[in-house]
């Protein structure tokens, strides 16, 4: 992170507490109540990640696993990407000693998009032909 990006991140954090016609006073009052508004929520947010048990959407044994597993916020989005999986096909078109190429396939809207994924063998790398499928990109990435 640049440091314009840690000032620009700290203005808009403090923008909603601070103004200009602030006096001194004010300004070192307002800036105790951000502070200990900040701990607050982070305390909270540590609170429910340390003994809330998120609730599984799918009922699938591996989801029930990954909820005991992650805090709540990264189940929530583990488990989103795994909704999102579920409109993904693969589909084994060639294979030989170098690589391995599939047809993926995506449906959304009560359309289906197709891509190739190219995977070597030798490097485990991927590569996804077409550029505007970012679901699939993204499923070729982690797979």
């Amino acid at each position: 992170m640049s440091s314009s990006q840690r000032v620009e991140g700290s203005h808009g954090f403090f923008k909603q507490y601070i103004s200009r016609r602030n006096s001194l006073m004010d300004f070192i009052i307002q800036f105790e109540r951000t502070l200990s508004h900040q701990r607050l929520k982070e305390l909270v947010a540590d609170h429910v990640d340390a003994f809330e048990v998120a609730q599984c959407i799918l009922l699938m044994p591996m989801n029930k696993q990954m909820a005991t597993l992650y805090t709540k916020t990264m189940f929530q989005k583990f488990e989103q990407e795994l909704i999102q999986s579920t409109t993904c096909f693969l589909e084994l078109k060639t294979e030989d000693a170098s690589k391995v190429v599939f047809n993926m396939s995506e449906r959304k809207n009560w359309e289906t998009r197709v891509a190739k994924s190219y995977m070597s063998k030798i490097l485990t790398t991927h590569r996804v032909a077409a550029k505007d499928l970012n679901l699939l990109e993204l499923f070729a990435s982690t797979s």
